[in-house]
């Protein structure tokens, strides 16, 4: 289990390490030589087109790397404390028609029958 979780944490770094290197080649070698330069959009610094790609890439990239990290670390098998209480009410709901199954340990449903 160990060799997993050290095996996980490694690809979350590589990909993390994928990301500031996409977000060092955007900020520092692409918008200084071509948005910034005139190159680009027009004038230097003064077109508002450059700067909004500046900044449309900057949300982007921070949203991608936010989504990435909130999914690398959420436990998928979680599940969220305002499912148990509604979880819960079912089970009292239907006292009678649901049993502890033996092996899950958590109430099921009845079996499903068919009207012949």
């Amino acid at each position: 289990r160990r060799g997993a979780r050290v095996g996980s944490y490694l690809a979350v770094t590589l990909l993390s390490g994928v990301f500031c290197f996409e977000w060092w080649s955007y900020n520092f070698l692409l918008v200084p030589r071509v948005l910034l330069s005139g190159k680009g959009h027009g004038a230097p610094s003064t077109c508002f087109s450059s700067w909004a790609l500046v900044c449309g890439f900057n949300v982007s990239w921070a949203l991608a790397l936010w989504s990435y990290l909130r999914c690398a670390f959420t436990d998928p098998g979680r599940v969220p404390e305002a499912w148990h209480t509604e979880f819960d009410g079912f089970a009292a709901s239907s006292a009678g028609t649901c049993s502890p199954a033996a092996t899950l340990r958590a109430w099921q449903p009845g079996l499903a029958s068919f009207c012949r």
